[in-house]
């Protein structure tokens, strides 16, 4: 029979190469032989054309002749024997077991030692492990010995259907494309073998966590009750008074309060008088927090218990229960309580008032005007136009700046409250056509206004500033900032006055002088503001310098009032006391780099931005409030199978409350959202560590999402140290939880196994504790140097957990020290593979944004691009997420546009129906919606919502779920996200943690509720879009850069 001879396997497999063997050809069966002593290699040419016979014959390749034992190949790559590799690759292994148990025992010791992800599925005789980075020890001891097991990798990273024996390698086999379904093993020999396994499904579906038997119970030794004393602990942020006890001068401090303070802050006091007549104590009380600091000490009530009070920069210590504080002071019953810090030596006191003692402070007060003082205010309600021309020319009584809209019939009978404390001053009437030339100031022409119409002017001029597009810290707003200043605080809003005068003199905007005199004219020299206003004043000459013994003082003051200070406040106080202490640089850079540190999170609506823009949240934010409160009624409603081990039903729905809860909160339903958090308070157990940790973690979070803070804020230490009280099955349920309900944990890296197994101390903690430790920039520079040198010389999975934690400490380094290192990160990871590359830079590109490296932002999102333009289809899809992940947390523009550009191109390359890649192509689509990249996003959704009705492993079909509802709030399809609640009747597990909740129920809430809430840059709440370019605005002069 006729063939054609190839003088060696390398002449076959370069022809194969070359595609000189038609595709058609080459993946048909075909015999063979393999002569003089097997080097050279005969094979059946019946099935090649003439043509292409003589193409070979002209390449060298010579007539021969089939013996009639000839072997047959079931392709023809299949006759290259593989060659062993000399720099072998072990990411990905495939282990085959001919018995099932010993396949299984294989994957849990995989497990064991560290296997990031592994897979299991059986074929006919036997079991498939695939093992995302096995251990080498594992893998080591498979190919030493001659057990029923044998270990394969992929021939290529495009596919991982055709595999040839760990530590060989054949190219030839890289263009074979087996069956739909079917896998294709090459042994070292050459042997071919094809299998058609069963899809490969997660090894938790196989693993059950146990424990040891329960042995028989230790007999219970009584033991004697410890004392432990009560105390008071410091916190870092102090809270929003609502009450004080006034010991010194506390009369005085009453009359100088009811003097300057308006009417309704008064009215929202109430006081009560104790001990000696000449040198009482006063307990001043507020029906609502308030930011006012008279003289004296300051209490804010312990949470859930309103009628017990701490010092406003104390907790309880050691952290007890509330029902235990309770028992121990007593109440709940007509007094309120409050806890006196211990002299040296002694023990905590609880002392206490009843509440019908205390008397509303506005009945203290008697409000009388003398009838010259009266004119201007007469003037101001007349409408005589001689007398209204007049005014602007005369000059007002200092401190008649906020009476003047006071009427002669608000009279009390206790004490006399006058308008005017001065005389009035007498000036000769200007001519008129001075007063022309002279208009009213903007702070003046609000002062004459009564409150209606103070009100109107409000909120006409809140409209109005609402309408424009421009930044907010366009130069051109600076007059409605100024505007809206004057009216804020003749409205009785000083605090968001003091947000916008502050805006101005921190940008150095042309009215910053005038900004800064209002400032100074309104606020308080015992209030932290106006300690603030009064530094920069002195920091520019227009007052005299404090003596320096009392710079530290106040820098110690601002350090204290950081959580309720903005960020532009903070920097004005730091650099002013820089200023007055000589030009300390040192003070200086300490100074932005506490400022950078707050704005790592962003900054926060609350407390950096005033009521103008808190308010602008717009229709989608409402649209999305009413989505979540449909979902969240339909889940209430609707039935779902539940399975026999489940926790009982009122537990699973209190931590789905507790979600919908956060969810609203970030949607501006705070009412909906305290009402929801209470009820999921109410139905936990108080009695169990496991529910106490998890109830701190989801109240920390409901109060950080009410206090719009950005949601990669920390979680609260109460929580942290709920968790550390547990043990390591304790915490194991606790991470489960987190891991799966994003919207109490965004971190997507979390891994509760690793942690469960892992005992031991670990590198990355270790360099974060000893850069956190430092005492200085040159001294973090010089660990992060010693790491950076560490990771350059590692190897394998050492280089990428190296990295990693390299890119980690450099978060918690300072701008100088960052910047220059992140600039090398291209460099440092060049020589790693496509797919360890991409996820270190991918991890490093948000850290450079939000440092403001604008050329290492661009280099890596160029470096990204193009490494994902070189990754296989596993690869891709597996990384894909990250990428959309990094996509909509990119603010800068030239990198969304890398970013983008990438993301399109790998949406293009995504084929495939398998889990992953479904959920890929969804977040990829998400990713450019939220970019605003064209494209056919409905269609994309519509094609991987019918994947939805294959067979699917639990863990897959949520991740699908959370990736359509996360798409479908992306293209602003709310009623697609809906549609997806009919798989609530299907969730349930028998996972471990339904010993307190039905996780995938949970889970499930999750995914709508995450997918339905704002979040930070998604566009969809304009006062976070604003405020997240207003913090690109503070970052810009903190370099000293143009916005």
């Amino acid at each position: 029979m006729s063939g054609l001879l190839f003088e060696s396997e390398a002449a076959l497999a370069h022809a194969l190469g070359a595609a000189l063997i038609p595709a058609a050809v080459a993946a048909s069966a075909v015999r063979y032989a393999r002569v003089d002593d097997g080097r050279a290699v005969v094979v059946d040419a019946a099935g090649l054309a003439e043509g292409v016979k003589e193409a070979l014959v002209a390449m060298g390749v010579r007539p021969g002749r089939l013996p009639k034992d000839a072997l047959v190949a079931p392709f023809w790559p299949a006759i290259v024997r593989p060659r062993p590799n000399a720099a072998p690759s072990f990411h990905v292994v495939l282990f085959v077991s001919e018995e099932g148990t010993r396949g299984l025992d294989i994957a849990t010791e995989l497990l064991s030692k560290g296997a990031e992800r592994i897979d299991i599925a059986r074929f006919d005789g036997g079991v498939l492990v695939r093992a995302l980075r096995p251990s080498f020890y594992v893998l080591s001891r498979v190919l030493e010995t001659q057990a029923q097991i044998a270990a394969f990798v992929p021939v290529s990273e495009r596919s991982e259907s055709v595999w040839v024996a760990a530590g060989f390698a054949s190219p030839a086999l890289a263009g074979v494309t087996p069956a739909a379904g079917e896998i294709v093993l090459m042994t070292a020999e050459g042997a071919i073998r094809t299998l058609q396994p069963e899809p490969f499904r997660a090894i938790w579906d196989h693993l059950e966590i146990t424990l040891a038997p329960a042995g028989e119970s230790p007999r219970p030794l009584p033991l004697a009750r410890r004392q432990v004393p009560l105390g008071l602990a410091r916190v870092t942020t102090p809270k929003v008074p609502t009450l004080w006890l006034l010991r010194e001068d506390a009369v005085a401090t009453i009359d100088q309060l009811v003097e300057t303070a308006p009417e309704d802050v008064l009215r929202a006091l109430s006081f009560v008088a104790c001990g000696p007549r000449d040198s009482p104590l006063v307990v001043l009380r507020a029906s609502k927090p308030m930011p006012l600091f008279p003289r004296g000490d300051a209490y804010a009530a312990v949470p859930e218990l309103p009628d017990v009070f701490v010092p406003i920069d104390r907790r309880v210590h050691p952290p007890i229960w509330s029902d235990r504080l309770r028992a121990v002071v007593g109440g709940p019953d007509d007094k309120i309580r409050w806890l006196v810090p211990p002299e040296p030596g002694g023990a905590l006191r609880v002392d206490s008032a009843a509440l019908d003692a205390f008397v509303p402070l506005v009945d203290w007060v008697e409000f009388v005007a003398e009838p010259h003082e009266l004119e201007p205010w007469l003037r101001a309600v007349s409408f005589e136009p001689g007398a209204f021309d007049a005014i602007a020319g005369e000059p007002e009584p200092r401190q008649a700046k906020r009476e003047d809209d006071a009427t002669p019939d608000e009279v009390r009978k206790r004490r006399r409250r006058p308008l005017v404390t001065r005389s009035p001053v007498v000036t000769s009437a200007p001519a008129l056509s001075s007063i022309a030339l002279q208009p009213p100031s903007r702070r003046a022409a609000a002062l004459m206004l009564t409150p209606a119409q103070v009100e109107q002017a409000l909120e006409e001029a809140e409209a109005a500033f609402a309408e424009r597009e421009d930044p907010l810290a366009d130069p051109s707003r600076d007059g409605g900032w100024l505007d809206l200043a004057n009216l804020y605080e003749r409205a009785s809003l000083p605090r968001d006055a003091a947000l916008c005068r502050a805006r101005l003199v921190f940008s150095e905007s042309r009215l910053a002088p005038s900004a800064l005199a209002d400032w100074r004219e309104t606020a308080s020299p015992d209030d932290v503001l106006g300690l603030v206003c009064g530094l920069h004043g002195a920091s520019m000459g227009e007052q005299a310098p404090p003596p320096p013994d009392q710079l530290a003082t106040a820098f110690e003051e601002l350090d204290r009032a950081e959580g309720r200070l903005c960020v532009r406040s903070q920097w004005i106080g730091m650099s002013a006391i820089a200023a007055l202490s000589g030009g300390d640089d040192l003070l200086l850079a300490r100074a932005r780099d506490r400022v950078f540190s707050r704005l790592e999170g962003g900054l926060s609506a609350l407390r950096d931005l005033p009521r103008v823009v808190r308010q602008m949240e717009g229709e989608a934010v409402n649209e999305r409030r009413r989505a979540l409160t449909n979902v969240l009624t339909f889940l209430e409603k609707e039935p779902r199978a539940r399975s026999s081990v489940e926790a009982p039903e009122e537990l699973t729905r209190a931590y789905v409350r507790w979600v919908f809860a956060i969810a609203l909160a970030r949607a501006g339903g705070g009412a909906e959202a305290h009402e929801l958090g209470a009820k999921a308070r109410a139905a936990i157990p108080n009695d169990d560590p496991i529910h106490d940790a998890l109830r701190a973690w989801f109240s920390s979070r409901l109060t950080q999402a009410l206090e719009d803070e950005p949601e990669s804020t920390p979680v609260g230490h109460d929580a942290i140290e709920a968790r550390e009280r547990l043990d390591r099955l304790g915490k194991y349920k606790v991470d489960r939880v987190r891991q799966a309900v994003r919207i109490i944990e965004p971190a997507i890296d979390l891994d509760p196994f690793r942690s469960f197994r892992n005992t031991g101390d670990d590198a990355g903690v270790a360099l974060l504790r000893a850069v956190f430790t430092a005492k200085s920039a040159a001294a973090q520079a010089s660990i992060v140097d010693g790491a950076w040198e560490r990771a350059h010389h590692a190897s394998g999975d050492d280089f990428e957990k190296s990295v990693m934690s390299l890119v980690g400490a450099l978060g918690c380094c300072p701008p100088r020290v960052t910047g220059p290192r992140l600039a090398g990160l291209g460099e440092l990871v060049a020589s790693a593979p496509p797919n360890v590359a991409l996820r270190l830079l991918l991890g490093a590109l948000p850290l450079a944004e939000r440092f403001e490296t604008s050329e290492a932002t661009d280099a890596i999102a160029a470096l990204v691009a193009s490494r994902v333009a070189g990754l296989g289809h596993e690869a891709l899809a597996e990384l894909a997420p990250r990428l959309a992940a990094t996509a909509l947390a990119l603010r800068h523009q030239e990198a969304m546009h890398a970013i983008g550009e990438a993301v399109a191109a790998s949406l293009s390359r995504l084929a495939g129906d398998d889990p992953r890649s479904s959920v890929a192509r969804l977040e990829l689509t998400r990713a450019l919606a939220h970019l605003g990249i064209e494209g056919d996003h409905e269609s994309v959704f519509t094609v991987e919502r019918a994947l939805l009705g294959r067979p699917l492993t639990p863990v897959d079909r949520h991740s699908q779920i959370r990736a359509l509802a996360a798409c479908a709030a992306a293209i602003s399809r709310l009623d697609w996200a809906f549609a997806l609640t009919t798989e609530w009747a299907r969730a349930t597990d028998s996972y471990n943690t339904n010993s307190h909740l039905c996780l995938s129920a949970v889970e499930l809430a999750d995914a709508f509720a995450s997918a339905l809430a704002p979040h930070r840059g998604d566009g969809v709440s304009l006062a976070r879009r604003l405020c997240d370019e207003d913090e690109r605005a503070v970052r810009a002069v903190l370099f000293r850069e143009e916005p």
